[in-house]
């Protein structure tokens, strides 16, 4: 870690213990760059950042539950086909309205 801060020219107190180290190797890190950031924003737009599988910011998640407690009711075969087909059956059977209402309430 000392060759590393050495290297980089970062200072650092001489007798500094490994704790004290990580401490000053967390705040020298760059910040995170994403393609996905880099595209958008060429193009105009930026990226909202939502906690993942969070049901009051995405509204897929709402969906999926319901998806989900759907699929669970039915008891497939386990053949691959069957799976898949009523996988699609299902999702097919969220009606509109449902899909609007979710993403009501995360507009709230």
């Amino acid at each position: 870690m000392i060759a590393y801060l050495n290297k980089n020219g970062i200072d650092y107190p001489p007798k500094a213990i490994k704790d004290q180290i990580w401490g000053i190797l967390a705040n020298k890190q760059p910040e995170k760059c994403y393609h996905l950031d880099l595209y958008a924003q060429h193009h105009g737009h930026w990226v909202l950042r939502l906690s993942p599988y969070h049901c009051d910011f995405n509204a897929i998640e709402m969906a999926w539950s319901e998806v989900k407690r759907n699929y669970d009711k039915i008891i497939p075969t386990s053949s691959p086909n069957d799976v898949c087909a009523t996988w699609q059956n299902v999702i097919d059977q969220v009606p509109a309205v449902h899909w609007n209402n979710y993403v009501k309430h995360t507009d709230k």
